[in-house]
């Protein structure tokens, strides 16, 4: 790549023109990559590219950077967070011990005999996880957040919620399977 757009950009910050031609060259490669780890949401893919350079026209100390090629690592960058970002706050997790789960409980009139029914299906269709998978669908059975989780299991909180998470989507492979 050319250090031309960077070297220019250093010495002329303002120049509108510039910046545009350094977002056409550079925006197809942070595009799609952005597109490949949204799953091919071409609309959330739209923004967080978008935002990316906004950012990167922000924060970026052009002083730093040496060509395109190492503004396309930053951008690249900066968009993989920004996915991570969106992706988190995306999400929707369905707690095994959630407020919906309790309310359709209580909508269905279940009794403590059918909420314990209810926790032996769980732990049947745990039988054939791993040790630790079984370890941890217990403790979330048994109503342990996931602070004291990461405690009892000697890993980070972040660590724990990875694991629940990966834990979640194996039930649900196993239940769809049913």
């Amino acid at each position: 790549m050319s250090e031309d757009l960077i070297h220019r950009l250093r010495s002329h910050r303002s120049d509108k023109g510039l910046w545009a031609a350094l977002y056409s060259k550079l925006r197809p490669a942070v595009y799609f990559a952005v597109y490949r780890r949204l799953r091919g949401d071409r609309a959330l893919a739209e923004d967080v590219t978008h935002d990316a350079f906004l950012r990167f026209i922000r924060y970026a100390n052009l002083d730093a950077l040496d060509d395109e090629a190492h503004a396309l690592a930053y951008l690249r960058q900066t968009a993989r967070h920004l996915c991570w970002d969106r992706l988190r706050h995306e999400r929707k997790v369905v707690s095994l011990e959630s407020h919906e789960a309790q309310e359709a409980l209580e909508t269905w009139g279940a009794d403590e005999g059918e909420r314990n029914a209810l926790r032996l299906d769980v732990e049947r269709l745990g039988r054939d996880l791993s040790p630790s998978d079984q370890e941890l669908l217990t403790a979330l059975i048994e109503g342990i957040d996931l602070k004291q989780i990461a405690e009892r299991l000697h890993i980070s909180y972040g660590a724990a919620a990875a694991r629940v998470s990966r834990l979640r989507d194996k039930l649900l492979h196993k239940i769809n399977d049913l």
